[in-house]
């Protein structure tokens, strides 16, 4: 009768076609990056298909933080948090994996946040419902649970910055429930 694939054939990148009946075609890609697949079959009475190719990307690099803010001393207590990652991220795994809490302060609230991701999905936006507590340190978490979109984790970091004083640069004695003590 005729019909049927009689062979398929395809390349890896630039090496040579390779001929496999359509019942075994396997293969194993292994280099990391991204690899085009090229092939095409041949059905029983001789006819062609046209030529198809696949890219295939294989990540095996674990993403990490390239940058982040806010960072340091006297923050504004208006302030978003952003982290930036060297790649697109799984964005539900992701935010599940940021936590905020105040380390040293006047205050045992977190802040409750709403989450967000910029167009490239590669930073991650944390916007406070509320202003930040004055004269609070923050502790911003992103445990190993955020992952890219192959699954490769993240190695948990964290990092802490303080919030300015309500008076500007006035410290606030401790004990005095965050007001500044002057003579």
């Amino acid at each position: 009768n005729g019909s049927g694939v009689k062979e398929t054939k395809y390349k890896i990148g630039s090496g040579d076609w390779k001929t496999h009946p359509p019942d075994s075609l396997e293969f194993t890609l292994s280099t990391e990056g991204t690899t085009t697949v090229y092939y095409y079959s041949i059905d029983n009475v001789g006819n062609t298909e046209s030529q198809n190719s696949k890219e295939i990307k294989i990540d095996r690099t674990a993403p990490t933080i390239v940058n982040k803010s806010p960072e340091g001393n006297k923050i504004p207590v208006e302030t978003d948090i952003q982290i930036e990652f060297s790649e697109i991220m799984d964005k539900g795994a992701t935010e599940g994996a940021f936590s905020i809490k105040i380390t040293d302060g006047f205050s045992t609230q977190n802040p409750d946040v709403e989450l967000s991701w910029n167009e490239n999905g590669d930073t991650l936006i944390v916007d406070p419902k509320s202003d930040l507590i004055y004269c609070a340190k923050y502790t911003a978490t992103i445990s190993n649970s955020a992952k890219d979109l192959c699954g490769n984790p993240l190695e948990a970091y964290s990092w802490s910055f303080e919030t300015v004083g309500k008076w500007g640069d006035v410290a606030p004695v401790p004990g005095t429930g965050g007001l500044p003590q002057g003579n």
